[in-house]
């Protein structure tokens, strides 16, 4: 799978940034190996301590709550030059927010004052490009279809730090007149995570209390459950007992992270959901509460929340989304733990990293936060901390551990042996793709094309290729792709470049930059039925409507170039559909169903069955 991280966005923005977990680093992942005779305290702080060193990362705070109610707590590293972290710093906790958000919003449920049925056009104006139909409950649980804001070209998140208006208070028309567009899907369609959907939710929030959302989160939730270490009003300056640590993020690409502090959050105030500050222990404070000692809302309500859709589009994170809560796929980061069941949520923001869980089979809490965020060494260095720190606490709570790659464990121990092996990095990096562990098979590569610059091995074009398909999936960069064509138009899967960089246009919302790839390949692959066929799919699954004539053409000419292909007839008989041709839908259908072998005939039966009844 890929990891998609954005570079540029609130956790998923998020999210994304404890993709950070994603990383199997060579270095310190036997760090707990060394701690099996210490308490567990000691040796938490000591994967922290040992673990930061020479990571990246600036500083890190971390908070657990065991079964009995007894926390520990931990940091390592520095806010900035000369203050170390402690442990009531705060951090900016990213998307970690919308469980907050999503709590009140339930709350409000219980007592009646809102119901999760409640269609938008009951507490929300009318606009062109929001559904008035759409459901609290379908904001709640990202099922609305509502443009994603972070990832418009010229949204904050996208346009680089340095080029952001600190000072701007952004209003709900401004957001709307300048980000939203037409949604991506109908209302319940699918799952798709986007921010949109909670900041039209803190609308209906204070609408209907009456209220501002702050005062509301204050009064229902900071203080009835003791978050002292938590801010949430930024109309005044933090007071001094609510010490706030430095962001760090590598603002010019240099490749060191930068102190961003001090600027303006006016920006970040306006434009977020619900901007909150806190710690570590504050956060486990409060998921104990909420999904541990279950005193915050109803059994019934709890499960609600617990609810989870799946999948979550391009979220390989996610294995699902519930009402403001993620269920995560910690297989996606460390696959040693995929086994142990965690939810809660992760945030980014630039500056900081952040994540709060619980795991119901060990009944413990845990959050871990960085000072850093938002930029293209983040995933590496916030990596290599989390790794240490999760491996001692899963082992020494006799977690069973999985083998970690198979043989791909041995190669690594046997790398370390013969550090310039380019040959064994090769090997490793394609049973990383084998296994899907995208991001380790990337960072092979970006090894590979660092140990061989000359080409001895043989192996740099294809870690080159390799390199620059992750940046566009992982972090959006189509600029390498597009060199990379340019460069090497004879490459032995040139065409798979061009998927790859069609694919990172979709990533970053730009489906007209996505045609204009897809449409030069074609003048270079014209009698490829296959890739012919390929484009034509592409866009009927991504409903480029002003394209279903061209698509229709593509597909045509990939019948005449190979008739006897059944999926291209089932291609054919969709784009039929979808532009209103009913007779030729059910015929191409109907010749798909002919032409399929028997182990594929039920498929091709059931997809005539749905063009006949219109879908």
């Amino acid at each position: 799978m890929i990891f998609k991280y954005r570079r540029n966005g609130i956790f998923m923005e998020i999210l994304r940034v404890i993709s950070v977990l994603a990383i199997l680093v060579l270095t310190g992942c036997n760090q707990s190996e060394r701690t099996t005779d210490m308490p567990i305290d000691v040796a938490l702080q000591k994967a922290l301590d040992e673990s930061i060193v020479d990571s990246g990362v600036k500083g890190v705070s971390a908070a657990i709550i065991f079964p009995d109610g007894e926390m520990w707590k931990g940091t390592s590293g520095i806010s900035h030059e000369g203050v170390p972290v402690t442990a009531d710093m705060l951090f900016d906790i990213g998307s970690i927010e919308k469980t907050f958000q999503a709590t009140l919003a339930l709350q409000l449920a219980e007592e009646g004052l809102i119901s999760l049925d409640d269609p938008l056009e009951k507490w929300f104006p009318a606009y062109p490009n929001i559904d008035g139909k759409i459901t609290i409950s379908q904001l709640l649980n990202m099922t609305s279809g509502l443009d994603k804001i972070v990832e418009d070209a010229n949204s904050p998140w996208r346009i680089g730090y340095e080029n952001i208006d600190f000072d701007r208070v952004w209003t709900w028309e401004d957001l709307y007149n300048t980000f939203i567009t037409e949604p991506n899907f109908e209302p319940g369609d699918k799952c798709e995570y986007s921010t949109t959907n909670y900041i039209v939710l803190k609308h209906i929030i204070e609408k209907a209390t009456r209220s501002t959302q702050t005062v509301e989160f204050e009064n229902r939730i900071m203080r009835p459950y003791g978050l002292k270490q938590t801010l949430v009003d930024f109309s005044k300056p933090a007071p001094e007992s609510l010490p706030i640590v430095h962001g760090w993020c590598d603002i010019d690409a240099d490749g060191k992270a930068d102190d961003i502090s001090g600027n303006s959050l006016a920006w970040l105030a306006s434009i977020s959901p619900m901007l909150v500050y806190s710690t570590p222990s504050d956060m486990v404070r409060w998921i104990d509460a909420l999904f541990h000692k279950r005193t915050v809302l109803k059994a019934e309500t709890l499960e609600a929340m617990l609810t989870f859709h799946r999948p979550v589009q391009n979220e390989p994170m996610m294995h699902g989304y519930g009402l403001g809560v993620v269920d995560i796929n910690w297989g996606a980061f460390l696959p040693k733990w995929k086994d142990v069941k965690l939810y809660g949520h992760l945030g980014s923001q630039f500056g900081y990293s952040t994540f709060v869980g619980y795991c119901p089979e060990l009944a413990i809490s845990v959050s871990i936060m960085f000072n850093r965020g938002c930029d293209q060494e983040t995933n590496r260095a916030v990596g290599t901390v989390s790794g240490a720190f999760f491996d001692v606490l899963f082992r020494r709570l006799g977690v069973k551990e999985l083998s970690e790659q198979g043989s791909v464990s041995d190669m690594i121990k046997e790398l370390k042996k013969s550090p310039d092996d380019v040959h064994l990095m090769y090997k490793i990096a394609r049973m990383h793709q084998a296994k899907e562990d995208d991001y380790e098979a990337m960072l092979m590569y970006e090894e590979i094309l660092k140990r061989d610059p000359e080409d001895k091995y043989g192996y740099r074009l294809d870690a080159l290729f390799w390199k620059v398909s992750y940046d566009g999936l992982i972090f959006k960069k189509p600029e390498g792709l597009i060199s990379f064509i340019a460069d090497h138009p004879d490459y032995k899967d040139i065409q798979g470049a061009y998927k790859w960089l069609a694919k990172t246009y979709k990533r970053r919302d730009e489906i007209a930059r996505a045609v204009e790839v897809y449409k030069e390949a074609i003048q270079k692959f014209g009698e490829d039925a296959y890739f012919l066929n390929h484009v034509a799919w592409w866009v009927f699954e991504n409903k480029v409507e002003s394209e279903y004539a061209t698509a229709v053409s593509y597909a045509e000419k990939a019948i005449a170039l190979h008739p006897e292909e059944c999926s291209i007839w089932d291609t054919l008989a969709w784009l039929y559909f979808v532009s209103g041709r009913q007779e030729k839908a059910i015929e191409a259908s109907a010749k798909a169903l002919s032409l399929a072998p028997e182990d594929e005939h039920d498929f091709y039966e059931e997809q005539l069955k749905k063009i006949k009844k219109g879908r």
